[in-house]
């Protein structure tokens, strides 16, 4: 969905809300939380909010904004009486109501790719400054360097606390208007339409290589983002730097990851500087060593299936079943 239509959706929505069936609690919603109520025939009073995806239910402040674990990681001032998480918090928090599920997941379609049998190389995309990427940028910088020769796909936003400038190897150049720089990388889905979130579209590496180094967005909760989804749908293996257990949490919502093909021992380290140490060396001691491939793919196949019946359910009734509990009708 391009912009203007987004906008004439909106309008839409607002005129609609009027017919839908008032409910005794006084609720206030951003327009982005539309869709949601309007399909549950719940009526609202449009206000437009500082954080989108937000809503007041008789002061009861809800965000479900795909930032507001992070920000609550990263102490922001905003107050939320409730955050419905995209992700799963460690351990316990009062205002959190933990989800694995993110819109994410519906963004990325399963790709009928090339067998990992004939397929040669990796890939790592890193983006955005985090210090756990400046440390596997560090990683790969000090023993790795030579697999730059091998056909591959490096991208990473360096900052200046990277010990090593691996700029050169780069898949493209930096890019000070990021949204531009990653509309041209619209590949496998979608190749004739601008995207409106190109970050969920699959890469041509995710065709040609056998394997992607993930980094994820942060490494204290869990949070899967497009970064975890891509892999899946392009019917790759993927070793995964996020929080700890965060393959246990995979497996969990009922993807197969890959040991004994793989060492995941990384993802029972508390440390997350010796986490990223370990996940590293295992990715490319498996790049230098790429065996049981046919193994592989059956956890692949098995996962893009997973992943094909996660789509077949609807995340924004996901959210209204969360929020639904603090309405009177």
């Amino acid at each position: 969905m391009n912009k203007s239509n987004s906008v004439l959706q909106i309008r839409w929505l607002v005129k609609a809300n009027a017919k839908c069936k008032k409910p005794k609690s006084n609720i206030l919603a951003d327009p982005n939380v539309l869709p949601i109520t309007f399909k549950n025939n719940c009526r609202v009073t449009v206000q437009s909010m500082s954080l989108g995806e937000t809503v007041v239910i008789d002061d009861v402040k809800i965000t479900y904004n795909s930032d507001c674990l992070r920000m609550l990681l990263h102490g922001d001032e905003e107050k939320f009486d409730v955050r419905i998480g995209n992700g799963v918090w460690k351990g316990s928090h009062p205002c959190v109501i933990s989800s694995p599920w993110s819109f994410v997941w519906w963004m990325t379609l399963p790709q009928k790719t090339a067998p990992l049998r004939s397929r040669q190389g990796w890939s790592c995309v890193m983006s955005q400054d985090r210090l756990h990427r400046d440390m596997v940028n560090d990683i790969i910088g000090s023993k790795y360097s030579n697999l730059f020769d091998q056909h591959h796909f490096f991208h990473y936003d360096q900052n200046q606390n990277c010990k090593y400038d691996l700029s050169k190897h780069m898949m493209r150049p930096r890019n000070k208007h990021k949204s531009t720089a990653r509309a041209k990388f619209i590949f496998m889905e979608d190749p004739n339409k601008k995207a409106s979130w190109p970050d969920g579209y699959l890469g041509p590496w995710h065709a040609t290589t056998i394997c992607e180094l993930v980094t994820e967005t942060v490494v204290e909760f869990f949070w899967a983002t497009e970064k975890t989804v891509k892999p899946i749908a392009a019917g790759m293996p993927f070793v995964m730097i996020g929080c700890k257990g965060f393959l246990r949490r995979l497996r969990q919502i009922g993807f197969r990851t890959f040991h004994p093909y793989i060492d995941e021992s990384y993802d029972d380290i508390e440390d997350w500087r010796e986490r990223c140490q370990t996940a590293t060396e295992s990715f490319f001691n498996f790049i230098e060593n790429p065996n049981h491939l046919e193994k592989i793919q059956e956890i692949c196949d098995h996962n893009q299936e997973i992943l094909t019946k996660i789509q077949s359910h609807d995340w924004e009734h996901r959210i209204w079943k969360k929020i639904r509990r603090f309405i009177q009708f």
